[in-house]
């Protein structure tokens, strides 16, 4: 190994996992090469590694009764549940499963998600800031969906302090359906409409779905959909009292 190469391997290692990631995106993206095959090995070990903390289980019957048995093609630890006898890795059935991205990537993306960035500009800081070579619209666009889909199990938080709510009205809509059923007559099927077209019930009628919005003084905030109309004081009470610590409730409808 020549004294010039060894230098620059000792620099390197001297880099956090990020840094040195960014360069050899900004390399591969100079050359105009794709990132090599083993980086992307590389990344799945990175991702299993924050993933130690995590109490392993199988995830298609959940029992923590496990051995482990082997390891992949790529290097990943693999286990055998020995209540249902199947083969998985910390990665099977979730995002991150064959995922050639890092963990950086995923949690760059997650981070513009949470400053309400678009799927363009999520896009452009990938390849403009961080040198993700390769990654295109769509593939953005599947990182954000399946985020977003993770955010359903997410566990709500209390609500403090002054709170507020108020509602939001949508109408109820079956696209894609041949037989949409009628909302209003259990069972019974209705014609299919334009979605522009207005209800026969008016905006708060039963028609249309009712969502529920609170939000504290610190910005938490819960939304849910509590029923079909016009919302009576029950609703809230059933749907957000679970969730409330407060000191005074201010209600808007």
């Amino acid at each position: 190994m020549s004294h010039k190469r060894k230098n620059l391997l000792d620099e390197l290692n001297k880099l956090a996992p990020s840094e040195a990631e960014k360069l050899i995106n900004q390399y591969a993206k100079s050359k105009n090469k794709s990132v090599p095959k083993s980086l992307v090995i590389t990344y799945a070990h990175d991702i299993e590694k924050h993933l130690d903390t995590v109490t392993v289980s199988c995830p298609y019957c959940q029992s923590t009764n496990i051995i482990k048995k082997g390891k992949i093609q790529h290097g990943l630890q693999r286990y055998q549940c020995k209540s249902c006898c199947k083969k998985f890795t910390k990665l099977t059935n979730t995002i991150l499963e064959k995922s050639p991205w890092s963990w950086n990537v995923w949690t760059k993306v997650l981070y513009e998600m949470l400053h309400f960035s678009s799927v363009d500009l999520i896009m452009n800081t990938l390849i403009n800031e961080h040198y993700v070579v390769e990654i295109t619209r769509p593939t953005v666009l599947m990182m954000v969906q399946k985020l977003r889909e993770l955010f359903v199990y997410v566990p709500k938080p209390e609500l403090h302090g002054v709170i507020q709510m108020d509602e939001m009205f949508f109408h109820e809509s079956q696209k894609g359906i041949d037989n949409p059923t009628d909302v209003l007559k259990s069972g019974k099927r209705r014609k299919g409409r334009r979605r522009s077209e207005p209800s026969k019930y008016g905006t708060m009628g039963n028609e249309f779905g009712t969502v529920l919005c609170a939000v504290d003084e610190v910005g938490h905030a819960i939304a849910k959909h509590v029923c079909m109309g016009h919302i009576e004081l029950d609703d809230i009470y059933l749907n957000i009292h679970p969730y409330l610590k407060m000191l005074h409730l201010s209600v808007q409808i």
